[in-house]
């Protein structure tokens, strides 16, 4: 009998998901899962650079909460100043390092946006008011080239998202292209 049975009564009870990690599959909490991507997020070259660009201290990671929800089938994730809330879809074969994190990346871009418009007195010189969309995808794109993905990666990674966007294919394309210099730059 353990010694805290209460204890180990509500850790059965909490939600774990696969999580490939140094090519082994193990299940973790969704907190868990939260704190890896924070630490991801921490080391990534592009997330650092986007932070400095928005005047944002990567500290501010620390009051982001990364919950894992149901959301809409088209809906990969949502996120405001407190809460990045991530689909469960994108957890569901343990690859969500792999093959989504791109997603977080792009997440981070809402929170840094909501982040500058309440704190907009500290940041009324910000010259990074671009669209959202626009950087959250780029930042998205500049970490999967600090990674050593290939053009073709991005493009069968990303690029579905994107169209998601657009009503005429030629204006996704065009945005995709023109975040593929910006995203360059941002890691060059």
């Amino acid at each position: 009998m353990p010694y805290n049975r209460k204890k180990m009564v509500k850790e059965d009870k909490i939600q774990k998901y696969p999580i490939m990690i140094s090519g082994k599959k193990i299940m973790l909490s969704e907190k868990k899962i939260g704190e890896l991507i924070k630490e991801k997020f921490k080391k990534d070259l592009a997330v650092i650079r986007v932070f400095d660009q928005y005047d944002v201290s990567l500290e501010e990671l620390d009051n982001l909460n990364i919950k894992i929800v149901n959301l809409l089938d088209e809906c990969y994730a949502e996120t405001d100043l407190n809460t990045m809330k991530l689909n469960k879809k994108i957890f569901e074969d343990g690859r969500f390092f792999q093959d989504s994190y791109f997603i977080a990346c792009h997440e981070l871009i809402h929170f840094l946006s909501r982040f500058v418009e309440k704190n907009s007195n500290i940041f009324a010189d910000n010259y990074f008011f671009d669209s959202e969309e626009f950087w959250g995808f780029c930042l998205s794109i500049s970490s999967l080239y600090a990674e050593g993905r290939s053009l073709d990666d991005i493009w069968n990674l990303v690029y579905p998202k994107i169209s998601f966007h657009f009503h005429n294919e030629s204006d996704s394309v065009e945005f995709f292209k023109k975040m593929l210099h910006r995203a360059k730059k941002l890691i060059s």
